[in-house]
């Protein structure tokens, strides 16, 4: 079953936290081999010094959702980038009631 997810992903406001790399995402549930997918965001502007960037995407239903993995794609001028956290809404689908969100604190 397909679900839509909602991510907020939000940039620290340091000096030098933005990056112009693209981000790739993969939500997981337990277990190995338990993910919804694996999402590359790559938005001009995106990910800017304490700037908080929006994505909605589709893919695999989860029982549960145990971690998230972030990675950057570092093919760009500023490949350094300080993430303060994301948060993943459940729009619909298989995972528990629309509208549940996950906190993910990063802080590097």
């Amino acid at each position: 079953m397909q679900c839509r997810y909602h991510f907020d992903v939000v940039t620290s406001d340091l000096r030098g936290a933005g990056t112009d790399a693209a981000v790739t995402l993969e939500l997981c549930g337990p277990g190995p081999g338990a993910c919804a997918g694996r999402w590359v965001l790559d938005r001009p502007g995106a990910f800017g010094r304490g700037q908080t960037d929006s994505f909605t995407v589709e893919g695999a239903g989860l029982s549960s959702i145990a971690s998230l993995k972030v990675a950057l794609q570092v093919t760009q001028k500023s490949p350094s980038w300080h993430l303060e956290h994301v948060v993943c809404t459940v729009l619909e689908g298989k995972e528990g009631t629309p509208g549940r969100k996950y906190y993910f604190a990063a802080d590097r």
